[in-house]
């Protein structure tokens, strides 16, 4: 439907409109709040609806989560509002947003407007209607063009627009009660019975029970963490460190019998209800859900568990503790980004001082002064209690003492990047019972999820792949295949005959496989993209990025290939000849400086067909057998710094 459609059908309903100019989500001109627009000023511009002329109000909720928290703390259940039978929303195609729109009571006088505001400044939640001085407010009405998503305002909601609910009690009551036009949340939520300080010696009891009374109202332990601080910091005398305060906040969830029973209903073994939550589907347009955000691009996504395989001495943890400063100072590794977040290392195989030492060599190779790193990069050592997850037999297993410590640690410091060194050693099962190993993942997920951070869990490969040294035919895992279907991306790091090193995607529920990359280890260096071109900074080497890297060794490898030709050797398109371009030149010297292993070597070839700088070329053997050669193109030629061919090259062989 159009504007005016949409316009005669408010106009109907008791709508008082305004004009929404285009591109925007509220009125340029003068006076709109006081004077209606009629019908047959209605053309293609958007609409809004006047609160006080239309005796209307809104709920504008711009933080969900927070909102909800905030609203039970008043006795009101968000979601029910929302799913009421009556509910009517609006929506405008941003996540983490709700609108719901409501009559005023009969009696009940246009109600000032109150902002809540999230503790750190962010609008989290607005009772909307009028102004301090009476005038009315708007809110945007579909078809209106939300500026931001550029889809349409849409009705949600199980009630209709033409039947408004009237403003609950429980609303009302809310409302009149808040203070000023712009406040910060209130307290009320956090605040200890009395609203009284809380000494020295009873402030661990106290942030104790509220921490139970949270988990047993099913508050999400983001929730529960963040009222601990706030009450903490508002009512302790002194108050505590963060991360104790963090860690009680966690602490419930081992011996209060509600937290226990709100951890469980959030794993979802022993939900209470319904078990299979239905998904909306006919608003996935209008009501867009974010797409996968990821620290490492493309490798490691936020908010669940990627998995590193490796033989052991390969280097996974040298190459895990890079990416780690990498995150801290927000740098890229191998030429691929790295978002800036802070990061902690679990070292739960090897103990401080070898982590230390190869730290130090990475600041040292690269130019950092360690200093930088301070509150970005946090290393702990648990090899004195590295199990975080502890089974018997074919038990469901349980977590420990150290896995509560980890969840209170990335929470407190809102950790980006969780590193675990290694699965080994924080899973005491049995690898193969799969209940066991998706039950340790799933809790990696769920001690990340509240900040959405990345996890990189490092693991020892399967014994077959260990032997052969080689992703071909093995597994970047070891043990049951839940450890392959737990983790939403999987790693799988090799070493071959050469020294050189090969970090391979295997697996991504979250896009594309990225392309495999191949890295140099020199002697008293660090692991780096290889370059033939003289000398380079390490610290440059890890900014480069990997398609400019390929175009010069592309250069080169077109050259050999050129050179072979000449002389009546050629190398074949078909991969599993044997003069396909790595068996034809492995023996080449000018080829072996450029340190390419059979599938980097695949893979750079397939990058010159994709630039058409070579194009496969029909020829004839001695015997009269029709093959396929590479052949380089014109363009080809160019970039290689070679002659054009002044004439057709010879067909035959």
């Amino acid at each position: 439907m159009d504007a005016n459609t949409f316009a005669a059908q408010y106009d109907a309903a008791g709508f008082k409109l305004c004009a929404i100019a285009p591109g925007s989500k509220g009125p340029r001109y003068p006076n709109w709040e006081k004077h209606p627009i009629r019908l047959d000023q209605v053309s293609a511009q958007g609409l809004g609806l006047l609160h006080v002329q239309s005796r209307t109000c809104a709920l504008d909720v711009d933080d969900l989560e927070q909102s909800s928290v905030w609203l039970e703390s008043q006795g009101i259940d968000l979601r029910e509002l929302l799913d009421g039978d009556e509910a009517v929303q609006i929506r405008s195609g941003r996540a983490n947003r709700a609108k719901l729109l409501y009559r005023l009571p009969d009696g009940v006088p246009p109600l000032a407007t109150k902002r809540l505001s999230t503790k750190d400044g962010a609008a989290m939640l607005e009772f909307r209607c009028a102004s301090n001085d009476g005038a009315s407010l708007q809110d945007v009405l579909p078809p209106t063009i939300h500026p931001e998503s550029k889809q349409p305002y849409q009705w949600a909601g199980n009630g209709d627009f033409s039947k408004l609910p009237t403003l609950p009690q429980s609303l009302l009551d809310v409302w009149t009660n808040l203070g000023g036009i712009a406040q910060s949340s209130p307290p009320s939520l956090w605040a200890p019975t009395g609203g009284s300080a809380i000494p020295k010696g009873g402030r661990n009891i106290a942030l104790f029970k509220k921490a139970g009374d949270l988990a047993r109202l099913k508050f999400p332990t983001s929730a529960v963490s963040a009222a601990l601080q706030e009450l903490n910091v508002l009512h302790c005398t002194p108050p505590l460190e963060r991360i104790e305060v963090a860690q009680i906040a966690i602490s419930p969830m081992k011996t209060s019998r509600g937290a226990k029973e709100a951890l469980t209903w959030a794993v979802g073994s022993e939900a209470e209800g319904q078990l299979l939550k239905p998904v909306s589907v006919i608003d996935v347009l209008s009501d867009l859900a974010p797409a996968p955000g990821f620290v490492w691009q493309g490798l490691i996504p936020q908010g669940v568990v990627t998995l590193l395989g490796a033989h052991g001495g390969t280097g996974k943890s040298t190459v895990a503790l890079m990416l780690a400063v990498c995150a801290a100072l927000g740098r890229p590794l191998f030429g691929v980004e790295v978002r800036r977040c802070k990061a902690l290392f679990v070292s739960l195989e090897d103990g401080a001082h070898i982590v230390r030492h190869r730290l130090a060599g990475i600041c040292r190779q690269w130019g950092i002064d360690p200093l930088a790193l301070d509150g970005e990069l946090q290393i702990v050592d648990g090899t004195e209690h590295p199990e975080l997850f502890v089974a018997e037999g074919r038990g469901e297993g349980n977590l420990t003492p150290s896995f509560w410590e980890l969840g209170a640690l990335i929470q407190a410091d809102s950790i980006g990047l969780v590193i675990v060194d290694n699965a080994s050693d924080a899973f005491a099962g049995d690898e193969i019972q799969r209940r066991q190993v998706r039950g340790f993942m799933r809790a990696l997920s769920l001690a990340v999820r509240p900040t959405n951070s990345g996890c990189l869990l490092l693991a020892h490969v399967d014994k077959g792949t260990s032997r052969k040294r080689t992703p071909e035919g093995g597994e970047g895992y070891s043990g049951s295949t839940s450890w392959h279907n737990s983790a939403r991306s999987r790693l799988f790091l090799t070493r071959d005959e050469r020294g050189l090193l090969t970090l391979e995607h295997q697996k991504s529920n979250f896009g594309q496989i990225s392309e495999p990359i191949t890295l140099e280890w020199p002697e008293n260096d660090l692991p780096q993209l290889p370059h033939s071109q003289g000398e380079i900074g390490v610290d440059e080497l890890s900014l480069r990025h990997p398609g400019r890297s390929d175009d010069e060794r592309a250069f080169k490898l077109l050259a050999i290939i050129a050179e072979f030709e000449a002389r009546g050797q050629y190398c074949s398109p078909i991969a599993t000849a044997r003069n396909n371009v790595h068996g034809l030149l492995s023996s080449e010297p000018a080829f072996q400086r450029l340190r390419l292993n059979a599938k980097s070597c695949k893979r750079l070839v397939d990058h010159c067909q994709r630039a058409k700088w070579i194009q496969p070329q029909e020829y004839r053997t001695h015997d009269r057998k029709t093959r396929l050669r590479w052949t380089l193109t014109a363009d080809g030629r160019t970039v290689a710094g070679l002659p054009a061919v002044s004439a057709p090259q010879s067909v035959s062989g």
